[in-house]
């Protein structure tokens, strides 16, 4: 069955919209709290809609007076969060209308505009009874007033404009397209932004402008982070700037938001490497139960995070484990990669005890040694006992877990013919034009290659 959209969605506003008798209807993604797109808020706006046509009365509208229904419910709007004083009046004003036909419909401040005619009759200026009503209601009636009134009054409310608030909307937004540790760095992030005098949290938005980009730039040089970890903050800042502007809650993007000159140049950094000795020594040193770890990142190029998730139904009756590299591993682009397992990898998975059905690797309670999900109250967290247990290791292995697929991957750039295999070895996505669309990597030679890395590490 096909969704069923009530209102119509504006793309580049983010918002949905309806027109109802001559009068458009409007609802951003930001008030009705949701992911900013067509499939992740079309619910909510149908649910909106309706609730919004219980509230509009069933008799059909005269399509005459359309437009100054639609100034009437503006100016309802404004006063139930401004000046209640003012709503009895034009709740008169509104069912007047209602009740009119097309031949005699109501001027909108009706009483301004007969004490404003009677005015200039005592000052002796004659009015016309054949004077058109629009420029009775310009020259006699409050509508340049209320215009004020609803100019200076933005659509959202003035905690709706605030930076706080809208921050805390575009991190609602995005918790549903960002992994639990990608959110924490975002997150934490503008926590330290928030706490810096870059901006105040109770400004409105539009206190963002070009001084405050140079003004989070010099924040981020004085920081001194890395070039890559610089550019990744930099990023974060701009899609929430971009995202303000993209919704209309900003009038105007700053000039200089994606100045290339904000960036930071990279520096070389050299790769540590470590002899053959020192690998084989290290993995020997390890608790018999660890030295599996080590050797599944040699042999497969695993992370803490493939090996928290690696299951026993990855493995075939030929012990040749199938995987996708779980970082990227929803992307369509990332490979699915077969590694032929080593003998002594082997050696060491059937000394797992268990049933071998599930995960590989379990604490002593029975649980996962990794996970990274988001609590209840939506709030990142993850678990690493990888990292935890080879940390309080004794004594300290010379070598970091995560720095085994590092040191495969590096064994084979030694190799001419195998070197143009340590991406796809890494479970990398392809960048080649022919590695995405012409070319397969072939198992055999894979295989080889992986062969090449165990002889070269414990054979060399």
């Amino acid at each position: 069955m096909g969704r069923k959209y009530e209102m119509s969605w504006d793309n580049p506003k983010k918002r949905w919209a309806k027109m109802h008798h001559g009068v458009r209807f409007r609802v951003s993604c930001l008030e009705l709290k949701c992911h900013p797109s067509r499939e992740g808020s079309y619910i909510l706006a149908n649910k909106w809609w309706l609730s919004k046509l219980e509230q509009i009365k069933t008799k059909p509208i005269a399509e005459e007076y359309g437009p100054g229904l639609c100034e009437i419910d503006r100016r309802i709007s404004w006063s139930k969060d401004n000046d209640s004083t003012l709503l009895p009046s034009l709740a008169n004003a509104r069912e007047r209308l209602l009740a009119s036909t097309p031949d005699d419909i109501p001027l909108l401040g009706e009483e301004e505009i007969e004490k404003g005619v009677a005015a200039a009759k005592l000052l002796g200026v004659s009015i016309s009874k054949r004077t058109p009503p629009l420029a009775l209601e310009t020259f006699f009636g409050d509508k340049g007033l209320w215009s004020e009134r609803v100019s200076s009054s933005s659509s959202s409310s003035v905690t709706e404009q605030t930076i706080g608030f809208c921050l805390t909307s575009f991190l609602d937004s995005i918790r549903k397209t960002q992994k639990p540790g990608s959110y924490k760095d975002i997150s934490s992030y503008f926590n330290c932004v928030n706490q810096s005098n870059i901006w105040s949290i109770s400004n409105n938005v539009n206190t963002i402008t070009a001084k405050t980009v140079d003004d989070h730039y010099r924040w981020l040089l004085n920081k001194q982070y890395t070039p890559a970890a610089h550019k990744k903050r930099l990023h974060f800042f701009r899609r929430f700037v971009g995202w303000l502007y993209d919704l209309e809650l900003l009038d105007n993007s700053p000039r200089n938001l994606r100045s290339k000159s904000q960036n930071k140049k990279p520096i070389h950094r050299e790769i540590t490497t470590y002899t053959n000795e020192v690998v084989k020594d290290t993995i020997n040193n390890l608790p018999y139960h660890m030295q599996v770890w080590a050797l599944l990142a040699l042999n497969c190029g695993m992370t803490n995070a493939d090996l928290g998730m690696c299951s026993w139904n990855m493995i075939d009756d030929d012990w040749i484990l199938t995987r996708r590299r779980v970082k990227t591993g929803e992307s369509p682009t990332t490979p699915t990669v077969r590694y032929k397992l080593w003998d002594r990898t082997i050696d060491h998975l059937k000394q797992i005890e268990g049933n071998h059905k599930g995960l590989l690797f379990l604490n002593a309670r029975g649980g996962t040694m990794y996970s990274s999900h988001y609590r209840e109250d939506g709030s990142p967290a993850k678990k690493d006992l990888f990292y935890l247990y080879w940390k309080r290791c004794n004594p300290k292995p010379p070598i970091n877990l995560s720095s085994f697929r590092s040191i495969a991957a590096t064994t084979l750039r030694t190799s001419v013919v195998y070197r143009s295999l340590d991406d796809f070895f890494l479970a990398h996505v392809p960048y080649t034009v022919t590695s995405r669309f012409y070319a397969k990597e072939s198992d055999v030679v894979f295989f080889e290659a992986l062969e090449y890395i165990q002889k070269t590490i414990f054979e060399g």
